[in-house]
């Protein structure tokens, strides 16, 4: 498994003209189940939202941020729409939403559909909701030296997530942790955390989502997040946002799992 080092030098005519050839398809992604639905946020004509996710294949590179994956054969994610009326109704959301990492990495991935697309649908508002067991694979790139195989996917979506089922998304601990952070990171929109006497109005905003009816020990575990974060000297001085310091909390925590779950693949568990 290679961990890239990025690096983002000036590209100039001759550096775009001769490329190098296309990068090896990355590692297969789980999303962390839920047990309930994550409301999109709509801003800009797109309409989006963070779910947590882990890579599946340790020998495959992880992969870079924004791209892009598709839903695993066999496996479904609904799209529960609302329409003016308060009316819901749930469609299969492949083909009509786009699914590629987050800016920061593997360890989430957003999930979105234009504003347009929900009005062809007939609704004003949509979030996601998808049972236990899902996984994700890379979109297809041409030329790519060594795409995912029909074994490789059979593989990973199968026997490998089933181990992850049990040893991260059942395991409890720090999961639970992860879950509400994840919950607060969609709750809490960008740049946020710089006017301090807002602070009451984020958490309000926070509880009017799923996480305010999820059991008090999340609720409780939540709460602790968003006060680390928003008492952050960083976030204090301005030098991160209150959703930067809970993604990167999200982050670590996820990525301690991963490798906890790498060494049950390991071991053969």
């Amino acid at each position: 498994m290679t961990i890239r080092h990025l690096q983002w030098p000036l590209l100039g005519l001759a550096t775009l003209i001769f490329a190098g050839p296309a990068q090896a398809a990355p590692q297969i992604l789980a999303l962390l189940e839920t047990d309930t639905a994550t409301k999109l946020v709509c801003e800009d004509g797109t309409c989006r939202a963070e779910f947590t996710t882990y890579c599946l294949q340790k020998e495959r590179d992880i992969p870079v941020a924004s791209t892009p994956y598709e839903v695993a054969k066999g496996h479904r994610l609904n799209l529960v729409l609302t329409d003016a009326d308060g009316t819901t109704s749930t469609v299969p959301a492949t083909e009509h939403v786009r699914v590629a990492t987050a800016r920061r990495g593997h360890t989430a991935v957003v999930i979105e559909i234009d504003e347009s697309a929900l009005a062809k649908l007939g609704a004003i508002s949509a979030a996601i909701e998808f049972g236990g067991g899902v996984a994700l694979t890379p979109v297809p790139t041409a030329g790519d030296p060594n795409p995912q195989t029909a074994q490789d996917i059979a593989l990973a979506v199968g026997p490998l997530r089933m181990t992850g089922t049990r040893k991260i998304d059942k395991a409890g601990g720090t999961v639970e942790t992860v879950w509400a952070l994840n919950r607060l990171v969609n709750a809490v929109p960008e740049g946020a955390g710089k006017d301090r006497t807002a602070r009451a109005g984020l958490w309000r905003r926070a509880m009017n989502t799923p996480l305010g009816s999820a059991p008090k020990a999340r609720v409780e575990t939540a709460a602790q997040e968003f006060k680390t974060c928003w008492d952050s000297r960083v976030v204090e001085v301005g030098a991160v946002s209150l959703k930067s310091c809970l993604q990167r909390r999200h982050d670590r925590l996820m990525w301690d799992n991963v490798l906890r779950y790498w060494d049950a693949v390991g071991a053969g568990t």
